[in-house]
């Protein structure tokens, strides 16, 4: 009867581990730095993961509609920048938000077509997260379990792929969860058995979800030591992980073990913590409900049926707000509680209702839920001596039990079979059944289970009596000790105050070498101050001097201008913006505070305004600048300048021929990647234009100031001329590389 909160909580954990391996702001903390942020993609990114911390709330309309206010407005500002890997989010989010509001929808044409694209783009994440998503909202179903497992194998090689062992381990976890579903236990425990190994240096919350499905594995194989042995090591390592979102099942799982292992007030000891955690937790009525249940059905356990009622009794108007699920559960509960007080005719009203709930709403329930309800009004029948009445129901049990049920619950089925049988005088038959219920208890409580099971209870126990043990011992020491002291409290006195004398001694020395050695350290970081002071503004000087000399070549070169025409004017004048570019990022650097790295928001624009003033532009053609605060060290910051310089000399030269347009600059960082995006409106490239085999200066340093970078460059030519150049910066990346190089972009830009 727990089988549908397990699935949707399985479904929270997938998608939670998929949204990102990352320690994750709460909602309301991302919707206060929203309010301030500007409209760039920052911005997309903080909409993107709003909509993906809703998602994960438990669903509401208005969940839903606050979702596509965040997606709308993240679609509008992508149409702007036109990032491939957030529109992939965006679509996956939109798709499965169309899916919650309307579950007809056919599932392969909302997520499918994403996935096409997100291979053709090569957005590996996005393809992966689509598959998953698709995977996740497929119902367990005979002809749709297939293709379900195919959803979640092809995300997997995925993630293999990004080197994501996290995603790896999380899909892993629920391929293993299908073959459980399927009964295929072997495959599903040899594949959660690799995750927990210690060479695949999973995290806690792999390793705690891997050890609660083996807990699950182990049960239904009927191997209750090592259940219990993988139920307690979720529960350990629920703690070492610090979050107790899944408390609940853990508890329970714990609580179902002890049970079947006879050890009702673990058992009850184990359903109160769970019970206690979702009160606390402030949870739906369905999932208290079934937290009684497990406390109210231990309580029957001990013979206290009393209790047991009173525990679980609900008003009516809270009964008819839970799910047919919790009412099949609270019905059956409620009559096993009557039954043991031997109130027999209320008792009864309660399973015939469940029954007719059953048999009204039986798509609702899975195999194991309608088989437990007709084992209990079975069991009913059996223990009023209505052997005839009990057998239908016991029969009907075994069909479901069969399909979906553990093997304690087809054991004690087919026992009170058997007890039917007997009582009715059909002894072949009785002797059957009984010879099917010994077979299961045997494969159950072999000998070595027994030893097993005998021997983690008393290393329980002897861990118990260890520390009694321990506490006895410490305080028959303590009482020695005491004796001891009062025998010799003059000497200890004396000697006392010989060691405070030596101690205070030793303190003072101490302290006199302390504050020496405090003298020194200042002395020499004080030095080392003026050292790292005098190392800033030497450095500074060096900037300022080469940003001199620079200065004095744009002079010089614009001297020699004067007696020049045509192209070799021209050539003169891109040598000029060339080494104004290089020029400007000294100039940045010694009048910052910070001598190692240019602010770009700062540098691009100013770089742009000295182009835009060189060639007199006018109004002719106008700048579209969207550049984010972006800090580059000095090897990246002049290539990607030069480039500027490069690629919007070039638009403005030939883009507009006649009549006038726009020019975009847009630089952007994202998850550390930095994203350039330079784009005209003009007339665009030619249209035999090869970027590979294009042997013209500009295209060729381009190309080649990006290989020194170690960065992606492209060139779209449709509407107009479209130049993306992305690129990874390296905190270790050698100042100098960039300098020194004889075959780099900068030594080709030197010779010409």
């Amino acid at each position: 009867m727990k089988v549908r909160a397990l699935v949707f909580l399985l479904f929270m954990f997938m998608a939670s581990t998929i949204h990102a391996q990352k320690v994750e702001e709460r909602p309301e903390h991302e919707l206060v730095r929203l309010k301030t942020m500007p409209a760039d993609t920052a911005r997309i990114a903080t909409l993107i993961d709003l909509a993906e911390a809703y998602e994960y709330m438990p669903y509401q309309k208005s969940r839903t509609d606050t979702i596509d206010m965040f997606l709308k407005e993240a679609q509008m500002l992508n149409a702007k920048f036109r990032v491939n890997k957030f529109r992939d989010r965006i679509d996956i989010l939109a798709a499965q938000t169309a899916y919650d509001r309307n579950q007809s929808l056919d599932l392969k044409e909302l997520f499918l077509p994403i996935v096409d694209r997100c291979r053709k783009s090569g957005d590996t994440l996005g393809e992966c997260l689509a598959w998953s998503q698709l995977a996740v909202n497929i119902v367990r179903g005979k002809e749709e379990i297939q293709f379900k497992l195919y959803c979640f194998e092809q995300a997997l090689q995925l993630a293999k792929k990004l080197n994501d062992r996290e995603r790896v381990f999380d899909i892993a976890t629920n391929i293993a969860d299908i073959h459980i579903w399927q009964g295929n236990f072997s495959l599903a425990e040899k594949e959660l058995l690799q995750i927990i190994n210690p060479d695949q240096k999973a995290s806690y919350m792999s390793l705690l979800f891997a050890y609660y499905r083996l807990s699950l594995v182990y049960v239904k194989e009927g191997n209750y030591p090592h259940a219990l042995d993988y139920a307690l090591k979720t529960e350990q390592t629920m703690r070492l992980a610090a979050d107790s979102s899944y408390a609940y099942d853990f508890y329970i799982r714990i609580a179902e073990i002890q049970k079947d292992l006879g050890n009702l007030s673990e058992s009850l000891k184990w359903a109160k913590k769970a019970y206690v955690f979702v009160v606390n937790g402030h949870e739906n009525p369905d999932i208290i409900i079934k937290a009684k249940s497990e406390v109210a059905e231990r309580l029957l356990d001990l013979g206290k049926p009393d209790d047991a009622l009173k525990f679980v009794l609900i008003a009516p108007d809270e009964y008819k707000i839970l799910d047919p699920s919790s009412r099949l559960l609270y019905l059956s509960l409620v009559g096993d509680c009557y039954q043991q007080l031997k109130k027999y005719p209320l008792a009864e009203k309660n399973y015939l209702d469940m029954i007719a709930l059953v048999r009204r709403q039986k798509d609702d329930f899975s195999a194991r839920e309608i088989g437990s309800g007709f084992q209990s009004i079975g069991s009913f029948y059996l223990n009023i001596h209505q052997q005839n009445i009990a057998k239908p129901y016991l029969l009907e049990a075994l069909k479901y039990l069969k399909v979906s049920g553990k093997k304690n619950d087809l054991k004690r089925n087919y026992l009170m079979l058997f007890q039917a049988d007997s009582a009715a005088g059909n002894y072949q038959s009785a002797v059957s059944y009984l010879q099917l219920s010994n077979q299961l208890k045997d494969s159950i409580f072999n000998t070595e289970k027994n030893k097993q099971i005998q021997e983690l209870q008393v290393s329980f126990d002897t861990e118990q009596k260890n520390r009694d043990i321990s506490e006895l011992q410490a305080a028959a020491k303590l009482q020695k000790l005491s004796l001891r002291n009062l025998e010799a409290s003059r000497n200890w006195v004396v000697l006392g105050s010989c060691l405070l004398l030596v101690v205070a001694v030793l303190l003072y020395r101490n302290s006199l070498v302390a504050k020496r050695n405090n003298q020194l350290i200042q002395k020499k970081n004080q030095s080392l101050q003026r050292f790292l002071q005098e190392k800033e503004w030497l450095i500074k000087e060096v900037h300022h001097r080469v940003k001199n000399n620079l200065h004095t070549l744009i002079c010089l070169l614009e001297s020699q201008a004067k007696n020049l025409k045509d192209d070799a004017l021209k050539a003169i004048e891109t040598s000029q913006n060339r080494i104004f570019a290089m020029s400007l990022i000294h100039q940045k650097l010694y009048r910052s505070d910070d001598v190692k790295t240019i602010n770009m928001a700062e540098y691009i624009p100013e770089l742009i305004f000295n182009l835009e003033r060189s060639f007199d532009l006018a109004d002719r053609v106008s700048f579209n600048i969207d550049i984010a605060p972006v800090f580059l060290n000095v090897a990246y910051a002049i290539p990607f300048g030069l480039i500027i310089n490069e690629a919007v000399t070039n638009a403005i030269k030939y883009a507009f021929p006649v009549g006038g347009g726009t020019i975009s600059v847009i630089l952007y960082q994202y998850n550390n990647e930095v994203v350039l995006t330079i784009a005209d409106n003009g007339i665009g490239m030619p249209r035999n234009f090869n970027e590979h085999t294009n042997q013209s200066l500009g295209i060729e340093l381009m190309r080649g100031l990006s290989q020194d970078i170690d960065a992606e460059i492209s060139f779209e030519t449709h509407d107009g001329t479209r130049i993306i150049v992305t690129c990874l910066p390296r905190n270790n990346f050698d100042k100098e590389a960039l300098i020194v190089t004889g075959n780099g972009a900068l030594a080709t830009l030197i010779e010409h």
